[in-house]
């Protein structure tokens, strides 16, 4: 089980895609803003952050900021692209992982998988 946080202005996605999170087992929170994502994850810990909705340089400034935070510090940060294109891209900035939307679920699951087997 993880701990996620989902960041994203658009509440409907981002409440769909927590739901998701949490019936593959994991505990998982939103966000719809940078400032609302880093007051959420001092005290929620995250092991996972999943960014989507943001311009580019607010979601580098949010990674920024994630770092800085002693109970973020370690998280995988997941950044979502909007432009089109299949599969999985080199980390950009800050970020861990880059995915090009629309998001594959299946992708994402096997990612956060691997994050569960390191904490084990």
């Amino acid at each position: 089980m993880s701990r996620i946080l989902v960041v994203d202005a658009r509440a409907g996605r981002a409440a769909s895609l927590c739901r998701q999170l949490r019936r593959w087992g994991n505990v998982a929170t939103t966000a719809g803003d940078g400032a609302s994502a880093l007051s959420l994850a001092a005290g929620f810990a995250p092991d996972a952050v999943v960014v989507a909705g943001m311009a580019a340089c607010g979601r580098d400034e949010l990674a920024s900021g994630l770092r800085a935070l002693p109970g973020a510090r370690e998280a995988l940060l997941i950044a979502l692209e909007g432009l089109p294109g299949p599969g999985r891209l080199a980390p950009s900035g800050e970020y861990d992982l880059l995915f090009r939307e629309p998001l594959n679920l299946l992708d994402l699951r096997r990612v956060l998988d691997c994050l569960v087997g390191q904490e084990g």
